[in-house]
C-alpha cells in the first residue's frame, strides 16, 4: 500500500529564535508530526543540531518524535545549511522546514530542494510585533507564515486550501 513520506526539519539555531518563536516552531512541528502519524505516513524528524529520527511509522514512532520535541532546545552550534546539504541526497516525499526568524537566503536555500522532493514547504514563525514580513526569495506559496496575527493552524489551513485551489485551476485548464 502507498504511504506518504514526510521529513520535518526543525531549525534550532539560537540566532533565529526568541522564547516565543522557539515554542511556536516546536509546537508547529509537533502538529505536523501528529497529523502525518494519524495518516499513517512514514515520518522523519530532523533538527539543525544534527538529530535525525530516521523514517518510521506508527504510534510509538510518533510518540518518540513528540518526546524529542518536548526536550528540544535551541543551540548555537546548529546549521541549517549542513542539514539542507544532507537532505539534498535524500529527496523522497515531502519536506517541511519549520523555522523562526529565518532570512530570505534560508528560504531560498530550502526552496532549491524542490526538484528533489515532491513538496517543499517552509513554515516561518515570526511573532515579534512590528518586525514586518521577511522578503521571500522563494515563491510565496512555498512559505507558510505564522505571525502575531496568524496562528499556525490558520496559516496551515490557508496554505492547504490555496494548494487545492491551484490544483483545481490547473486541472480545469487542461
Amino acid at each position: 500500500p502507498w504511504q506518504g513520506r514526510t521529513t520535518i526539519l526543525v531549525d534550532t539555531r539560537r540566532a533565529t529564535h526568541d522564547d516565543a518563536t522557539f515554542e511556536a516552531v516546536v509546537s508547529a512541528a509537533a502538529s505536523i508530526a501528529v497529523a502525518n502519524g494519524v495518516r499513517r505516513d512514514v515520518v522523519r524528524l530532523m533538527t539543525t543540531d544534527g538529530t535525525d529520527s530516521g523514517f518510521g511509522t506508527g504510534t510509538t514512532h510518533t510518540h518518540a518524535l513528540l518526546e524529542h520535541l518536548a526536550v528540544c532546545q535551541w543551540t548555537g552550534s546548529a546549521s541549517l545549511r549542513a542539514m539542507l546539504d544532507l537532505l539534498r541526497t535524500d529527496g523522497q516525499g515531502a519536506l517541511i522546514v519549520v523555522m523562526g526568524h529565518g532570512t530570505g537566503d534560508d528560504i531560498a536555500s530550502t526552496a532549491r530542494l524542490r526538484g528533489r522532493y515532491g513538496l517543499v514547504r517552509v513554515v516561518q514563525v515570526d511573532l515579534s510585533p512590528g518586525r514586518g514580513r521577511q522578503p521571500a526569495a522563494a515563491s510565496e506559496t512555498a512559505v507558510i507564515r505564522v505571525d502575531a496575527d496568524t496562528s499556525f493552524p490558520t496559516a496551515w489551513d490557508r496554505a492547504i486550501v490555496a494548494r487545492s485551489a491551484a490544483r483545481t485551476v490547473a486541472r480545469s485548464a487542461r
